[in-house]
């Protein structure tokens, strides 16, 4: 049987079938913590998790867990901080299933279908302006591999709440996609406290964020 090559129509549906999603408060609350942490090194260890089809490098004290829904996996990281202060540090795998004729795309026909259609901050912000509730910066966007998956990026800032509920996060957050899957991963710093600004925490936590994306392997 031939392989099927991508439409535009296809390729248009690709990037709209999943829904990008910022890490919810709860699950950066998870993450309270200082910036005391151990960088990737010997002390990292690989770990697989099957029933989300991906593997990634966890440093010690990294804490992982996995949430399942029909048609969506997600795994969240706590990043294994010494308590200080108000602010979280977590990232997310979000796995969401595709039709299943998606699974016949080959990875080298879903990158050219990437290539073709880029993800601007216009289109970043469209997708994230539906799942916040208060002010959003797109600070800046690029392009990257994942896995050997094409992938775009950004780095946007939200508030939400008001006074004492206040919760600001900087976030990095990645798409991209494989045969049969969309992903969403995202890494980001939050804050509850008013006096300390998420993107300072963000930086400093950036180099062992990215060694974390860069770690991960989508599993067959």
């Amino acid at each position: 049987m031939d392989e099927p090559k991508l439409s535009s129509k296809t390729g248009r549906e690709m990037r709209t079938t999943s829904k990008i999603r910022f890490i919810p408060q709860s699950a950066l609350l998870f993450g309270i913590a200082c910036l005391s942490v151990l960088p990737m090194s010997a002390f990292s260890r690989q770990v697989a998790v099957p029933e989300a089809t991906v593997s990634f490098d966890l440093p010690d004290r990294w804490e992982y867990r996995l949430a399942s829904e029909p048609t969506r996996k997600i795994v969240a990281i706590r990043a294994g901080l010494r308590e200080r202060g108000n602010i979280a540090f977590t990232c997310q795998i979000d796995r969401h299933d595709l039709p299943p004729n998606f699974r016949s795309y080959s990875q080298k026909q879903l990158n050219e279908a990437y290539a073709s259609k880029p993800l601007d901050a216009q289109g970043f912000r469209a997708r994230l302006a539906t799942q916040v509730r208060g002010p959003l910066s797109i600070e800046k966007v690029g392009q990257s591999t994942i896995g050997g998956a094409l992938a775009y990026w950004a780095v946007a800032t939200v508030t939400e709440g008001q006074g004492a509920d206040q919760f600001r996060v900087v976030t990095k957050h990645f798409v991209t996609q494989t045969p049969g899957f969309a992903w969403m991963i995202q890494c980001g710093a939050g804050s509850v406290d008013k006096a300390k600004d998420p993107m300072v925490f963000f930086k400093e936590m950036e180099k062992p964020f990215e060694e974390f994306v860069a770690s991960i392997k989508f599993l067959s």
